[in-house]
């Protein structure tokens, strides 16, 4: 069954909204785009300021002339996530930076672990479905 012989083809009936189209799919990328901004950025000033509190008491106790113990040093200086020199952030410089378009078109590598995890899931998630296939057919 074909449709009335008179309609234009769909190329011809889409030219005029190409516009709109493109202009809505860039106005919804942008939106997005600035949620995610603001989203990230209430995130880093979350954290930032949780760290600012956690040294201004371990400053205030040591100021205060406590007696706090290495450790307790120690566990508020990794909780704040400060560094000292000679250390290396448990965060890599590719995390923060821009990626690189091999990267981008064929994905970042996987660790080993990552890897055996996904296929743990996804072999627990086989035997789920193939558990509900199997009473959905007894029923």
């Amino acid at each position: 069954m074909q449709g009335p012989p008179n309609l234009p083809s769909i190329r011809a009936r889409l030219v005029p909204y190409s516009f709109h189209i493109l202009s809505g799919l860039a106005l919804t990328s942008m939106g997005f785009h600035v949620l995610n901004q603001r989203q990230r950025t209430e995130t880093e000033r979350l954290q930032m300021a949780a760290r600012q509190t956690i040294l201004e008491d371990l400053t205030a106790k040591l100021r205060s002339g406590d007696v706090v113990p290495e450790v307790e040093v120690d566990r508020m200086m990794k909780l704040a996530d400060v560094h000292q020199r000679g250390q290396e952030s448990n965060v890599t410089s590719t995390q923060h930076g821009t990626p690189g378009w091999k990267e981008v078109l064929l994905g970042r590598k996987k660790s080993e672990s990552q890897e055996e995890v996904e296929v743990a899931r996804a072999v627990k998630e086989w035997e789920q479905g193939i558990c509900v296939w199997l009473v959905c057919e007894q029923v």
